[in-house]
């Protein structure tokens, strides 16, 4: 299967296969994005969070940090 969409990111560009197998296509990550933006402005805080992706357990993981209120999050 030939890849649908490709995420653009800093450490990128990532390939995501939209309705793929595993159940992780576009449609799932834009849930996971905003459900991370809805929990962080839930907190209160109402700066721009930054998402890195995170390889320190060998996996590459999507996550959101917030510098001006703590927040920390593994979207995927």
């Amino acid at each position: 299967m030939a890849p649908r969409a490709v995420v653009a990111a800093p450490a990128g560009p990532y390939h995501l296969l939209d309705g793929a197998l595993d159940g992780l296509g576009l449609g799932h990550l834009r849930d996971l994005l905003a459900r991370t933006f809805e929990a962080h402005a839930d907190r209160g805080c109402d700066k721009r969070p930054a998402f890195v992706v995170d390889r320190e357990l060998g996996v590459a993981l999507l996550r959101c940090d917030c510098a001006a209120c703590g927040f920390r999050h593994v979207v995927i």
